[in-house]
């Protein structure tokens, strides 16, 4: 006779999250560091393009790694939800360290590039492994705002879809470059690659899923909602530099994508109000 043998339920190591947030936290700010105070660090890059990494690395110093310190203290006492941050940001960090590994000009801490890369990805993927194999609490999910937040993902994808596709296509017809790309001078724009091809699909999809009450979606929302809420901020703090250094940007763009980081924000603890908890 055959035995039903129940397999056990496989939980995160308590220290991946600390060890690899910590890990992190010194990269970035290693990195971001050597870019605000080693003087012309990035001069072989576009006035535009140093403006916007130099912005970036003062998001990562001031707002990423801090953030990385809460996810290593707090993990014990609010599980849940630092895993939930946590992740998200490392969608965040493999997300703005492939534009620095690929589209800024080869200098000597690339291999930090490419490190916080490898962190971010691997944690990531097994994280979301252990956390997607998990049974659910149906109960939890009762109250979760599922048609809000789907319709949210829906819009949002939808909307810079089809602003991505309105710089593409004319240039594509026309056979010349998007405008954007003559103030970086970069063969591609980086954003467009990896919101076309990962990010924004990955939204739609889980908006759909939400829709038809998906568990995996559930999951899944919290993690999204993070992450734009701190692309948004971070497009937003980029606008105003470019802007008061009278390159292309925009106050109303700021304002906008805060007003959009404010509604990701409103909606990710709407949903919390249905706690899980995730071994």
């Amino acid at each position: 006779m055959h035995q039903n043998i129940e397999k056990p339920i496989r939980e995160i190591p308590s220290w991946l999250i600390p060890v690899s947030a910590v890990a992190l936290t010194l990269l970035i700010a290693f990195v971001s560091l050597t870019g605000i105070f080693v003087d012309d660090f990035y001069g072989r890059e576009t006035i535009n393009w140093q403006l916007q990494s130099g912005g970036q690395d003062i998001f990562n110093l001031l707002v990423i790694a801090p953030l990385l310190v809460i996810c290593a203290m707090n993990h014990k006492r609010n599980r849940g939800f630092t895993t939930m941050l946590f992740l998200g940001i490392l969608i965040y960090n493999v997300y703005s360290f492939i534009i620095y590994a690929f589209d800024l000009h080869f200098n000597r801490i690339f291999l930090a590039y490419c490190l916080v890369v490898c962190i971010s990805l691997y944690t990531l993927l097994y994280i979301l492994f252990v956390y997607l194999n998990q049974p659910m609490n149906a109960s939890n999910r009762k109250h979760y705002p599922f048609k809000i937040t789907g319709a949210y993902f829906l819009l949002t994808s939808v909307l810079f879809g089809g602003l991505w596709m309105s710089e593409i296509i004319p240039a594509v017809i026309s056979n010349t470059l998007p405008m954007n790309l003559a103030v970086v001078n970069l063969p591609t724009n980086p954003v467009h690659v990896l919101d076309l091809s990962i990010i924004l699909p990955g939204i739609f999809v889980t908006g759909i899923m939400l829709l038809r009450k998906d568990g995996v979606a559930f999951l899944m929302a919290p993690v999204f909602l993070i992450f734009i809420a701190l692309m948004d901020t971070t497009i937003a703090l980029l606008s105003v530099i470019l802007k008061v250094q009278g390159e292309d940007g925009s106050f109303y763009v700021a304002g906008g994508m805060v007003l959009l980081a404010l509604i990701s924000v409103s909606i990710l603890f709407a949903g919390f109000k249905s706690q899980f908890t995730i071994k």
